[in-house]
């Protein structure tokens, strides 16, 4: 086993950093290594007219194909997978996949959210450095001003992330809203 601490690591917290390497064994189960895929398709593409009415005939034809007619003999699951596949095909094929990010920081991580983070990175990195230079068994129970100028630099950045986070949120809510009027 093998167990370190890493004091200058910012992970936004008062604790230090301690990795561990494990060795274990569970189980000799096999996993699949295939590729993995974004199983969500793009459904915001279908917002313009153009890419919709396209879909629409499109899964049209594939529905109308002679494959999926009711004369050939076959149970519900046979049927069922062929309408699926048929469906899943065509949005593949016309919308494409997701992003696999499910958060795009792009449209709302802006300059005011880097100044603030570097800020507080700069001074969590001062705290660690007089804290090696300093002696810390002396301010065990009592945060001193370096302490306390980091908890507050931390508040802020917190607090100036949720606010850009979710009045962007709240802005895509409302272009939808108007959209659908």
């Amino acid at each position: 086993m093998d167990v370190r601490s890493f004091r200058g690591a910012n992970i936004d917290s008062d604790h230090y950093l301690v990795l561990s390497r494990v060795r274990s064994r569970i189980s000799n189960m096999r996993k699949d290594k295939g590729v993995r895929i974004n199983k969500r398709f793009n459904s915001d593409r279908l917002k313009d007219p153009d890419i919709a009415s396209l879909y629409i005939n499109k899964l049209d034809e594939c529905l109308k194909s002679p494959e999926l007619e009711p004369n050939t003999p076959s149970t519900v699951e046979e049927s069922w997978a062929q309408l699926s596949f048929k469906i899943k095909e065509t949005a593949d094929q016309i919308l494409g996949r997701q992003d696999n990010r499910s958060n795009n920081q792009d449209d709302w991580f802006d300059d005011d959210c880097r100044a603030v983070t570097d800020e507080k990175t700069g001074n969590t990195e001062t705290c660690i450095v007089e804290n090696l230079r300093g002696q810390p068994e002396r301010n065990i129970g009592r945060p001193g001003k370096l302490k306390r100028s980091y908890i507050e630099r931390r508040k802020e950045t917190v607090s100036t992330i949720r606010w850009k986070s979710w009045s962007t949120l709240e802005q895509g809510m409302i272009s939808d809203y108007s959209m659908e009027k």
